[in-house]
């Protein structure tokens, strides 16, 4: 079954990344994860940008490119509209997928710079029986999914406290974070900032789950990118660090010296694969709508950590 596609926005994520890639390397956008992949059919990509039309076309010659996104949505009536524009414009073109029949759309985060248009987008889309993902895209990186299943499974015991490191943004680099800790220690309670020592990472404390405290400290973008999160528990201690290139988990195990104190033992590597995550994303919208999969980050999702993100940047 052939799932057709228009994917509005053609920056880093949309196709930018994927402009230098060679053969053997997985594809990183969503037009090079579309146009590898023969089960879906892109009907169309748009951006107003005539510069980013033109790369595109250098490396995809037979994509049918457009100025106006709207007006491509509305004329190619896609399955899957895949929004990656500025979330400033994403409210009209979701309504506009919405009008011309799409049965999911895919949005990158945040879903809106306003909460009441992110959750207009929800509540719009499900009174349309339309389905919305969401890119936070570790719900899809393999490493991330075993470190949350060993967590949820007690391998690290009972979850005492949270760390984390981000750089550039609450809504940007933040949300994925954020999205995390909801999807590996449970819901938010509470958030609050604690500090504002970068304008635009400033340190902040989430409350989740039954009641675990996550201190997050914001670092300097423009010196070296950071994001790392750390999760201690009562049994050992597991921690994704470099975006989550690097996973690892150390169990606590008794001090040879006096068995009656417990330290952390050796680091054992969490096998993970970022590079297969937007893959890994389409093979999950392609199976919501054949088998009727669950989505693994849904509209829901994204509206939650919205929210959060939000409420962060109002406190600043």
């Amino acid at each position: 079954m052939s799932i057709s596609v228009v994917i509005a926005g053609l920056g880093r994520i949309g196709c930018g990344y994927d402009l230098a890639k060679t053969a053997d390397n997985l594809p990183m956008t969503h037009v090079g994860a579309v146009m590898a992949d023969p089960r879906f059919r892109l009907a169309g990509a748009a951006d107003p940008d005539a510069d980013r039309r033109k790369l595109c076309q250098s490396v995809w010659p037979d994509i049918e490119l457009a100025e106006d996104a709207g007006a491509l949505i509305e004329r190619a009536r896609a399955d899957i509209v895949c929004i990656a524009t500025p979330s400033a414009i994403r409210r009209d073109l979701v309504e506009t997928a919405v009008q011309a029949g799409a049965r999911l759309i895919f949005c990158e985060k945040p879903l809106a710079l306003a909460v009441e248009d992110a959750e207009w987008i929800i509540d719009h889309c499900a009174a349309n029986n339309v389905r919305v993902a969401v890119n936070l895209s570790r719900r899809w990186e393999p490493g991330c999914v075993a470190a949350g299943q060993m967590i949820a499974g007690g391998d690290i015991g009972e979850v005492r406290r949270v760390t984390g490191l981000y750089t550039r943004g609450v809504s940007n680099n933040a949300a994925h974070l954020i999205d995390l800790v909801r999807n590996w220690i449970g819901d938010i309670q509470d958030c609050s900032i604690t500090g504002r020592h970068y304008p635009d990472a400033p340190d902040f404390r989430l409350v989740a789950g039954s009641d675990v405290p996550v201190d997050v400290l914001g670092m300097d973008g423009t010196a070296v990118d950071l994001f790392r999160l750390e999760v201690f528990g009562s049994e050992g201690r597991l921690l994704l660090d470099d975006f989550g290139a690097e996973l690892s988990v150390r169990l606590a195990e008794p001090l040879p010296e006096d068995p009656t104190l417990r330290v952390l033992g050796a680091s054992r590597p969490i096998a993970s694969d970022p590079g297969v995550t937007m893959t890994a994303a389409w093979d999950n919208l392609y199976d919501c709508l054949t088998a009727d999969r669950d989505l693994a980050c849904g509209g829901n999702d994204g509206l939650a950590v919205a929210r959060i993100s939000h409420r962060l940047e109002k406190m600043v």
